[in-house]
């Protein structure tokens, strides 16, 4: 089944993306990356090109600015091993991307959002996809970016069925995101309120989707890809497996910081686990972690 991890800011680093392609999703999808920040050569952003060691991931992209977008396209990008596609992300919500004119701001600039779609895709030495929303305000902007993103040589669409101003509340319109993919002769990805690969079944039953992305159902879910329910044995697992990644990757102290949101997320609907979480976001080393998760098992087993 077409699964893709989708991206999501603060999460879908290396570190979990190498526990998800344990779960074998079609592709994962990076944090957005800003052009800005890597034309300036900020650190930060340049840790965020570390190659991927997992298979099929897509290197997203942000930006205002069509010639900076190109340039680090052609100075950067194309150089970087790994990474089977670029996508640019044109559905960001974030009131300070909005207000750089970036993420879902570019639905309101379609001419700039096509010009950039297009100095991409002619920079690009692979496959430029773009990821953006039904709209902006009560509308379907959308549809137009589609249209203009298929005439400026974009290879695939990504489709989150909210609008910018919904963020993530109400519910993702599925039946737009049908219409979309009819609509245009390019692959169209749908994105929104996947829960259980059920869900992401129904989706595909109708055949007009290449796939589907899921976000937010995967965060402290990576099981969901292959639709099973892991024993709480399992679970902990994972989460030490994940927390020694992080450690790795960003250092003791970081890697504690980075991974408290995802300890939380995978604690999520389990049982006389209230104490539990509140000690885990308290807790500063790898072995008080194990410690906390240890003794909850132990409880739950004599209960």
């Amino acid at each position: 089944m077409n699964l893709y991890l989708a991206p999501l800011a603060g999460y879908t680093d290396p570190c979990y993306r190498s526990i998800v392609d344990r779960f074998q999703p079609k592709g994962m999808v990076t944090e957005m990356v800003s052009m800005r920040a890597l034309y300036y050569k900020d650190k930060k952003t340049l840790k965020m090109l570390t190659p991927p060691q997992e298979k099929n991931t897509i290197l997203q992209i942000f930006g205002d600015d069509p010639q900076i977008m190109e340039t680090c396209v052609r100075e950067y990008l194309n150089h970087l091993p790994g990474f089977v596609a670029f996508e640019i992300n044109m559905g960001c919500p974030a009131p300070k991307i909005v207000k750089s004119r970036s993420g879902s701001g570019l639905l309101l600039d379609q001419d700039r959002a096509q010009e950039i779609i297009q100095r991409v895709k002619e920079a690009a030495n692979r496959p430029v996809g773009v990821k953006t929303r039904k709209g902006f305000h009560d509308d379907e902007l959308g549809m137009d970016l589609a249209l203009r993103a298929q005439e400026a040589g974009a290879d695939y669409l990504v489709i989150h069925g909210r609008t910018r101003d919904m963020y993530y509340e109400g519910k993702s319109d599925w039946d737009f995101i049908h219409r979309l993919a009819k609509n245009v002769k390019i692959p169209v990805y749908g994105n929104g309120d996947i829960f259980t690969i059920q869900e992401a079944q129904d989706r595909l039953a109708s055949k007009d989707l290449a796939g589907v992305y899921i976000g937010r159902g995967a965060i402290g879910n990576p099981w969901i890809f292959q639709g099973i329910q892991p024993s709480l044995e399992e679970r902990i697992q994972v989460m030490m497996d994940h927390l020694d990644k992080a450690l790795a990757y960003y250092g003791q102290r970081q890697g504690i910081l980075e991974m408290r949101k995802h300890l939380l997320a995978y604690m999520k609907g389990l049982e006389s686990c209230k104490e539990v979480k509140l000690a885990l976001v308290q807790a500063k080393t790898r072995e008080e972690v194990k410690e906390i998760l240890v003794k909850y098992q132990e409880d739950r087993m004599q209960s």
